[in-house]
This record gives structure tokens, C-alpha cells and sequence, in this order.
């Protein structure tokens, strides 16, 4: 299988692994509370990164499908241990976190601005469409000329961004 990876042919790798996707999401999602999209997305992050390992030759004979598995939960307990740890949002913008009601005084307030302004206009258009209105990743991704995965890959990467800014402007302050 590592040699035909080698030569740009997919299909056994495809076949094996991708059938283990289904069983790694479910695994995701009943051992460690992930929703789907977080289940799905670090799945298909572990699998890129373990077809990568197998090509180079990093990856020996073993009991791969544990071996892939092992790598999606640690991606996804990785992402959410960072989420958990990033700052919370005011009301105004509780469309950015969790539903939980905080107060906030005019000065956060006003770093959260700045910290919105900071963002790259996609990634404000992007969070807006996602989280205020309400589209669908999978439409987005039709209408941009790529995979809902990447759609996902980018909300995600834009909020991990903006919580980002926000935290390094209360420290700076």
C-alpha cells in the first residue's frame, strides 16, 4: 500500500481508511462529547497527516486503524482544550462562544471591537454568514470553489484568531 502511495495510487488507501472514518467520528463523538463537525474535521485531519507519516515511511506495520484513531482523539482533544482555555465573549457577541451570559464593562468591550477590526475581512464575512445568519459551511463551500472542510478549517482557525487578538490586547493593556 506505502508503494502505491508512493506512485500517486490511492484507491487501497482510500478504501482501508476511508471505511474507518465513519467508526473514528462515532468513536469521536461517544467517547469524548465531540459534535460531529469537530469529530469529522479531526478525523480528516489525522488521516491526512497519517497518509503523509506512511509515505515517509514513519508509520511501521501495525494495528493502523488504532494507530488513526489514537491520532484523531489527540488532534481532538488538542483543539478543544485550546477552545476551552480561550477568553468569553460579551452579549453583543455571543454569537462567537458558548451560551453563556457574561457581563462585560465598556473597556472589553472596546478591545473586542478592536480585536474584530484586526480580523481579516473573510474571516469577518465568514463568521458572519456561519454564526449570525446561519449558512450552511456546505453552501459556502459551493459558492467559493472548495470542500466544506476547508470552510470549517477557516471558521475555526478565524475564531481561535479572534479570541486570539482579543487575548493579547487585554494583556498589552
Amino acid at each position: 500500500m506505502v508503494a502505491a502511495l508512493r506512485r500517486g495510487d490511492q484507491t487501497l488507501f482510500e478504501r482501508v481508511f476511508l471505511a474507518h472514518c465513519k467508526d473514528c467520528i462515532a468513536y469521536l463523538m461517544r467517547e469524548d462529547k465531540a459534535d460531529r463537525d469537530q469529530a469529522y474535521d479531526a478525523t480528516l485531519d489525522a488521516l491526512i497527516d497519517f497518509r503523509f507519516k506512511l509515505v515517509d515511511g514513519k508509520i511501521s506495520y501495525g494495528n493502523l486503524r488504532y494507530l488513526l484513531t489514537l491520532m484523531a482523539r489527540q488532534r481532538y482533544q488538542r483543539i478543544a482544550a485550546q477552545t476551552a482555555s480561550l477568553v468569553s465573549f460579551p452579549p453583543e457577541y455571543q454569537f462567537l462562544q458558548a451560551d453563556e451570559e457574561v457581563v462585560i464593562d465598556a473597556r472589553s468591550k472596546e478591545l473586542l471591537d478592536a480585536a474584530w477590526a484586526m480580523l481579516p475581512h473573510e474571516g469577518q464575512e465568514l463568521l458572519i454568514a456561519t454564526l449570525v445568519h446561519g449558512a450552511k459551511m456546505t453552501d459556502i463551500a459551493k459558492e467559493m470553489g472548495v470542500s466544506a472542510v476547508v470552510i470549517r478549517q477557516r471558521k475555526r482557525r478565524y475564531l481561535l484568531e479572534l479570541r486570539s487578538i482579543f487575548a493579547q490586547l487585554q494583556v498589552d493593556v
